[in-house]
């Protein structure tokens, strides 16, 4: 078994710590057609994906709300037809349902599709299935089912031979189950060129009844795959898994110098990997942060700031760059801000979100179990995974005994929300409470971040371990942005730009014990994590296109150019917020805010301190305390300029690129739940 060796790529080069330098700049083919796909003998096969070899019918997302209406000139042409034959000159489309979007091919019964495949060795065929709700179905009889087939024959004139088969009962209520997964062994054909054939049919007595109505069925993603043994890495390239813990202070894990025990598992992980100590996010919210992190664009560059706003099509994530390279691309997120209706899906073979409207206690454990599902499936492929949980996350309510581990016996609470306390919209956001209370709410964050180790991390661990990925899997562990306890006179996120928000913790965990307990000093990014990953993916990052620069050279090499990173905070993305921009450069860090309009200043009780400049050397007092603006007049100058030349830019973004498209109901609740909609 080949195990994943960091030295084989040049990452590491012995050991020591790195202090503080400068860095650089900031498918199916329907009927006739076919698709002959060869796999190499002499190094491991790509993902074959037949989507790949089709155009997409629509750039919007497909769902039960408006599938009619996307394809109303298909159904206007088949309606009438007992055998559709046109369906593979719609394309593909990304398809949403219950909270997962994939993509998919409409294939209403009766359909029958074929592709041939030369089987160079033993492969996997994955794909998925399902029916989308329609209302006129509840006037079918329960005796009519649909048949999904999947048939293979090795001789154009020999008998097809079956090797799956399905019938699915028409989804007629909204618990019904709609979509499902399957995978099959190829290794009996290996060597052999094949024709793999997949149909749709409807069975049962009400068939002809159902012939001039289009059931929505539709098949997900078929693809093929070389399968590797658990624990071997073919080309020195090894699974990714990407943990976004939203709403993370840096500053309260262990490993991060917390003196409470928070963070036993993410304490481990650091000792026996990488940890940035200086790793800074973009924007003090969760839909901008994310977005970084996940294409390596500054906001102004990707554009998503706003809840009506959505990523363009044109701008690949990290998934799109591993999937191209031969990743399995899948994601389990906690949904909201971070919800394929943002354009977070992009790349992603499989991503699900949560959709309950209200924020789950037992986030971290949910999260995990839908993850395992995911991994347990994909264990024998290279795979990328984002996993995203809003555990730690405003309300404070974490499942006993987490919730009240670091309870004092003179704390009144036991959960808290922020809008209960801070009232509907926060007009008390900058209300002072006693130091008891503020002691209390910080004891049940802690609650939650303790909660979300063990119940996530903790056997996530264990899981890798079970399924030997643990030997051939990096594991990254970050967040969008921290939250605030009063540091700065406010409460919770999304509307300053201080340290206690922006600064986040970044781990990496390399197979084995590559890189044990390496500690970099020098401050990062969440751009920069893109091209990290990509580089250890032995990808060539995109540097031309994004802002980020890949951390790599960092593990055994200091940097020459000096570092340089933006926050920014869009105006009014929380309510009567003003605008705000953070510019780093070298050690230093200086922040701008809008003045508050005298609307905000009414709704505000007490209103907000006005703090339009803000200097500070973040290496020598990152708690931010002392405001040296006065001091250095000259150089809060010079940041002044810069900062004025990007605001003229981000107000211009702030305008632009705008979706027409509303929040679904769902959606809205669980924004709501997080404190985002009013």
């Amino acid at each position: 078994m080949e195990v994943y060796q960091l030295k084989r790529l040049g990452l590491f080069k012995g050991r020591r710590k790195i202090g503080f330098f400068p860095l650089a700049e900031i498918g199916l083919v329907w009927l006739s057609m076919l698709l002959t796909l060869v796999a190499c003998q002499s190094e491991s096969p790509p993902v074959f994906r037949f989507w790949d070899q089709l155009k997409p019918h629509t750039s919007r997302i497909v769902s039960e709300e408006n599938w009619r209406d996307l394809y109303q000139d298909y159904i206007k042409k088949e309606k009438n037809s007992s055998k559709h034959a046109q369906v593979e000159r719609e394309g593909w489309a990304t398809f949403y349902l219950k909270g997962k979007t994939f993509e998919a091919v409409l294939a209403p019964p009766n359909s029958v599709s074929e592709f041939e495949v030369k089987l160079g060795r033993k492969y996997v065929f994955d794909f998925g299935f399902g029916l989308f709700r329609d209302t006129w179905m509840t006037n079918l009889s329960n005796n009519l089912r649909i048949k999904f087939s999947v048939s293979i024959k090795t001789e154009p004139s020999s008998e097809p031979k079956e090797l799956f088969s399905q019938l699915v009962e028409l989804p007629r209520e909204p618990t019904a189950h709609q979509i499902f997964f399957h995978r099959l062994n190829l290794a009996a054909y290996q060597g052999k060129r094949v024709t793999i054939i997949l149909a749709t049919e409807k069975v049962g007595q009400d068939k002809d009844k159902a012939i001039h109505e289009l059931i929505p069925a539709f098949w997900i993603n078929p693809l093929v795959y070389s399968p590797r043994k658990p624990g071997t890495v073919t080309e020195g390239r090894p699974n990714i898994i990407l943990v976004s813990i939203d709403t993370l202070r840096a500053d309260h894990l262990g490993c991060y110098g917390y003196s409470r025990p928070t963070s036993p598992t993410m304490d481990n992980l650091a000792a026996h990997g990488l940890i940035f100590t200086r790793a800074f996010s973009h924007a003090p919210y969760t839909l901008a942060s994310h977005m970084s992190l996940l294409t390596g664009f500054y906001p102004g560059r990707h554009r998503v700031l706003y809840l009506n706003q959505c990523l363009d099509s044109s701008i690949p994530t990290v998934a799109s760059y591993l999937k191209e390279a031969g990743y399995i691309c899948g994601a389990v997120t906690d949904g909201g801000q971070v919800s394929h209706r943002f354009g977070f899906a992009q790349g992603f073979d499989f991503f699900e979100e949560e959709v309950w409207g209200n924020i789950r206690w037992d986030s971290a454990e949910y999260i995990f179990e839908r993850s395992a599902v995911w991994l347990r499936r994909h264990r024998d492929a290279r795979f990328f995974l984002f996993i995203h949980t809003y555990q730690p996350h405003n309300p404070y309510h974490a499942p006993e005994p987490w919730g009240s581990l670091f309870l004092q016996k003179n704390q009144p609470l036991k959960k808290a929300s922020l809008q209960e306390i801070l009232g509907e919209g926060y007009p008390h956001l900058f209300q002072r409470l006693s130091e008891t209370i503020r002691q209390n709410l910080i004891a049940l964050y802690d609650g939650e971040i303790r909660y979300t180790d063990e119940k996530l991390m903790a056997q996530l661990v264990h899981l890798l371990q079970e399924l030997k990925l643990d030997r051939s899997t990096v594991l990254v562990i970050t967040s969008d942005h921290g939250e605030e306890f009063f540091d700065h006179s406010s409460w919770g996120h999304g509307h300053q730009l201080y340290n206690e928000i922006l600064h986040v913790p970044l781990i990496i965990k390399f197979p084995g014990d590559q890189a044990q307990g390496r500690q970099i000093d020098y401050p990062v990014r969440l751009v920069d994590v893109l091209p990290t990953l990509l580089e250890i993916a032995q990808v060539e990052p995109p540097l031309d296109k994004i802002d980020g620069r890949s951390l790599v050279a960092l593990f055994h090499s200091p940097p020459e150019e000096e570092f340089s990173s933006v926050a920014y905070l869009p105006d009014e993305f929380a309510a009567f917020v003003p605008r705000s921009i953070a510019l780093f450069k070298g050690e230093m860090k200086f922040i701008w805010r809008a003045p508050f309009s005298p609307e905000a200043r009414e709704f505000f009780q007490p209103p907000p301190q006005e703090v339009r400049l803000a200097l500070f050397n973040f290496c020598q007092d990152p708690a931010e305390k002392r405001n040296l603006a006065t001091e250095r007049v000259s150089l809060a100058r010079e940041f002044f300029h810069q900062a004025e030349k990007l605001l003229e830019k981000m107000v211009q973004v702030e305008k632009a690129g705008r979706s027409r498209e509303e929040l679904n109901k769902a959606l809205k609740e669980r924004l709501r739940a997080l404190g985002y909609v009013k």
